[in-house]
């Protein structure tokens, strides 16, 4: 584009490489000078660089190779992993495993910052080409990416960047918070309930009684998964008949059940006729890995699905309550699976130990639906964080793509309310 250049980094800035000052003598070490290593820049929580877990002296410094350089140098990790970025805001040095570039006087080290994170994947792939997986020097020397001459144009586009990634961070913490809003609340609900007057019950003023999973309220009761709904088991089609794969039909393994309340993608689906051959899952069962080293795992299906043999199943015979099952399933069974695992040779839980697996539960209905309720509703205030989140990751990689490449320019008036030092001009 016209007023921008495609050049490599060596002519943006000057690159360095890290050392490591001899770890068997104390007097290199507990300094007061940061000392930067991949593992430092994997912990980052945003762009900028402030500190290190480990600290070097000056005659640290003196004693190897490393250099200390100044605010505003962006460091890249080289190996162990490749890929790793951030933004000094204080005088660092590093280690070998990172290569350091302190831009020029005309370039701003922000944007430098997200040019190499636009193509930190081709920078990864390289390196993992590589006999030892790590890249030279002379590689971040020759890496190219497109700059616009203008520092003001710079800026500017690492501002716009630099606000979603604001954004992104504040819908992160915020994402964090009530998750753990609703790990504290549903621990309360799931364990105490909910009495007549909406209040989470308590032992001082209510009254509770033992069971086999601990204290619950007296108005509950422990009941065995088979009094819930039908129990089975998946199977999997012969994956020597390809025609029984396909795109119809879900086909559900422990890979596939995470952290989301419902399973909607899997890594493998059946068609019709494989989907024909397999014990069919309606939407709004709950399943449960019971082998292996995931076990424990629960996903609610979002649809008709089907699973393999690794997952056991209840479909409630009451659907409304499906939630609410699945929810003291993830609380109450973990412990409950491992200790039945525990007991085989290889860790599994058969369908019929399964059904006789215990969860905690309401007498009547109308304290089941407040507990769904409750819980129902930090969940959409969740996944409406998590969406937000989604929406903005996307509009920042489309930003990337258009503004870092100059394929969409920046308006001229929003650059010339950029100054020279990257500071916004006040009127």
């Amino acid at each position: 584009m016209e007023g921008w250049k495609r050049v490599k980094l060596r002519n943006i800035g000057e690159v360095y490489s890290g050392s490591t000052p001899r770890t068997t003598v104390k007097g290199f070490w507990d300094g007061t000078l940061v000392w930067i290593t991949p593992n430092d820049l994997s912990k980052l929580n945003s762009q900028y660089i402030t500190g290190s877990e480990r600290r070097i002296t000056n005659e640290g410094l003196q004693s190897c190779s490393t250099h200390l350089l100044p605010k505003g140098t962006v460091v890249l990790s080289s190996r162990a992993p490749i890929g790793y970025l951030g933004i000094s805001v204080v005088e660092l040095c590093t280690n070998q495993g990172c290569k350091s570039i302190v831009p020029n006087k005309d370039k701003s080290p922000y944007f430098l910052y997200y040019q190499l994170l636009h193509n930190v994947e081709t920078i990864k792939r390289f390196g993992e080409g590589t006999t030892f997986h790590e890249i030279s020097k002379k590689f971040v020397e020759d890496i190219e990416v497109d700059v616009p001459d203008s520092l003001q144009e710079q800026t500017t586009i690492a501002r716009i960047l630099s606000t979603v990634d604001k954004t992104i961070e504040q819908t992160e913490q915020l994402i964090a918070k009530y998750q753990r809003i609703k790990t504290g609340l549903m621990q309360d609900l799931l364990t105490r309930g909910i009495d007549e007057h909406g209040r989470i019950r308590s032992e001082a003023i209510h009254r509770f009684k033992d069971s086999p999973l601990g204290r619950i309220p007296e108005e509950w009761e422990v009941v065995n998964l088979s009094s819930l709904g039908e129990i089975l088991t998946g199977n999997t089609p012969s994956t020597k008949k390809q025609e029984y794969y396909g795109d119809d039909y879900l086909f559900i393994t422990p890979s596939d059940i995470g952290e989301n309340v419902f399973i909607t993608q899997t890594e493998r689906k059946l068609s019709t006729l494989g989907f024909s051959v397999s014990r069919k899952v309606p939407g709004k069962a709950i399943c449960t890995v019971c082998i292996g080293s995931t076990i424990g795992k629960i996903g609610l299906t979002s649809k008709e699905s089907a699973s393999n043999q690794q997952i056991n199943i209840l479909i409630p015979s009451d659907k409304e309550k499906a939630y609410l099952y699945f929810c003291l399933m993830s609380l109450f069974l973990p412990k409950q699976l491992n200790i039945e695992a525990g007991l085989q040779a290889v860790p599994i839980v058969n369908k019929n130990t399964f059904s006789k697996l215990k969860i905690p539960l309401p007498f009547n209905d109308e304290e089941k639906n407040k507990i769904i309720s409750a819980i129902y509703s930090l969940d959409l205030f969740l996944n409406k964080g998590k969406d937000k989140f989604s929406k903005l990751y996307s509009l920042k990689t489309a930003l990337m793509q258009d503004l870092l490449s100059g394929r969409v320019r920046v308006p001229t008036e929003m650059i010339e309310r950029v100054g020279e030092a990257g500071e916004v001009k006040t009127a």
